[in-house]
């Protein structure tokens, strides 16, 4: 049987934008005809003892199964009566409804209350007269050389240093012992421990290695510092630290001198010249794609300038949630745990989310918008590539994904994001091509001395 929207009973209740609660009821001869249709089915399967099969009068069957059978036919008459009112008034929901008020009682209608959180529909602005500046930034010979420098740097070898005193970017072979308060400190203590000096003022031991420039090997020095307030251990943050230290040996760095054999022997490259050459191929296209990200950045900032809809709540909570989980997994990868790190606030970290979250998903509403509006359809080909290259980095997180049930929740995983890359990068090409893009070159400022 199949339930039309006419035989229901609906009525639909605003409760805040974006939220909506609807009361459906299914008449009572309509669940009627159901639950005969199932008492029959389950008496002609049924094996009841002192009958043949099938044979059981109705009155066993009823006294039996009717309590089971009845809230069987209740679930898939109340799954079918949502799914048809979500159908006909186009209802477009995000997330999963939440049911109460629900009646299924032998001989009355059917009644049930779902709240849902649906999608807002968006008015799309004309794109026409938009115009954008896609600034990429120069990639002059100190970007090149960027690169080359951190390569001579990791086959640089490091060299003892003899008689002169430690100075900047020399590496020291230290023994050291840390008090605060008079008690020896630990964490803050060490044998044989090589440091790379460094004064720069984003150092958190940048007290720490001024005192040591100067030093020679064999010297010993006593000194005290207080310690940043941003020092990783919030229990030593701000103390003040008695340090006694003694220089055991210290390293130079020998970078290694650039030659085309050098390259040839050390390097996928030919010669300097191949190199140099690579190297800019590479960093020109990385600077397209950084300011690509920027143009898309300003693009969908004008569409939210533009439009004005609301947000269902559960959107903006399951994006500031998704936020704050990518904030915590780069600063993982650094090897901090962000809620231990000084002057954390977990109040203004959640409103930083919330606001995120709203922005990402008021983005989300207006691609998927533009996409339905223009009938933007994404290549499968490409939606198979993209999922191709998804599977291989979660397989790469997860190298011990081998159970079956797993390994098919990774793929409908890599699906789901493959279609929502290529779809919005469809939609892009679609704005491209009505908007006016000017190209601009960033040349870098070079600073006065």
């Amino acid at each position: 049987m199949t339930l039309a929207v006419a035989d229901l009973k609906i009525e639909s209740t605003d409760i805040q934008p974006c939220v909506k609660k609807i009361k459906i009821e299914i008449p009572e001869n309509l669940v009627s005809k159901e639950y005969e249709k199932a008492l029959n089915k389950v008496r002609k399967g049924a094996s009841v003892q002192g009958f043949r099969k099938g044979k059981a009068p109705r009155e066993v069957m009823e006294r039996l199964y009717s309590e089971s059978i009845l809230w069987d036919v209740g679930q898939k008459m109340i799954s079918e009566g949502y799914e048809r009112v979500l159908t006909d008034q186009k209802l477009k929901v995000f997330g999963d409804p939440s049911f109460d008020e629900v009646t299924v009682e032998p001989g009355k209608p059917i009644s049930f209350c779902a709240t849902i959180e649906s999608v807002p529909e968006v008015t799309i602005p004309a794109l026409s007269g938009w115009s954008f500046t896609r600034e990429v930034s120069e990639v002059d010979d100190e970007a090149i050389n960027g690169p080359i420098n951190n390569m001579l740097d990791q086959g640089a070898e490091l060299v003892p240093v003899k008689e002169r005193a430690i100075k900047e970017g020399d590496y020291a072979i230290i023994d050291y012992t840390a008090k605060i308060d008079g008690k020896e400190v630990e964490k803050l203590s060490g044998k044989n421990a090589e440091m790379v000096v460094s004064t720069e003022d984003k150092n958190l031991l940048v007290d720490f290695f001024k005192a040591l420039k100067g030093m020679k090997r064999g010297d010993e020095k006593e000194f005290s510092i207080t310690l940043s307030k941003q020092f990783p251990d919030p229990e030593l943050a701000e103390k003040n630290a008695d340090f006694q230290v003694k220089v055991i040996d210290s390293k130079e760095k020998k970078l290694p001198e650039l030659t085309d054999d050098y390259v040839a022997a050390n390097t996928p490259y030919e010669d300097i010249a191949d190199m140099k050459a690579k190297i800019r191929e590479g960093l020109e296209e990385r600077t397209k794609h950084e300011g690509d990200a920027k143009l898309k950045v300003s693009i969908l900032a004008k569409f939210i300038e533009e439009t004005s809809f609301d947000l269902p709540p559960k959107m903006i909570s399951e994006y500031a949630d998704m936020h704050a989980n990518r904030v915590r997994e780069r600063a993982k990868w650094s090897g901090v745990q962000i809620e231990n790190t000084p002057d954390f606030d977990q109040e203004k970290f959640e409103k930083m989310c919330i606001e995120q979250g709203e922005k990402l998903a008021r983005e989300e509403v207006i691609i998927g918008a533009l996409a339905e509006k223009e009938k933007l359809r994404p290549e499968p080909k490409e939606i198979m590539k993209v999922q191709k290259e998804y599977i291989e980095i979660i397989k790469n997180q997860d190298p011990n994904l081998h159970d079956a049930q797993a390994t098919k929740a990774a793929e409908q995983r890599a699906f789901s994001l493959a279609v929502k890359e290529v779809t919005t990068e469809t939609v892009f090409k679609h704005i491209y091509s009505k908007v006016k893009i000017t190209d601009k070159t960033a040349t870098k400022t070079k600073e006065k001395k």
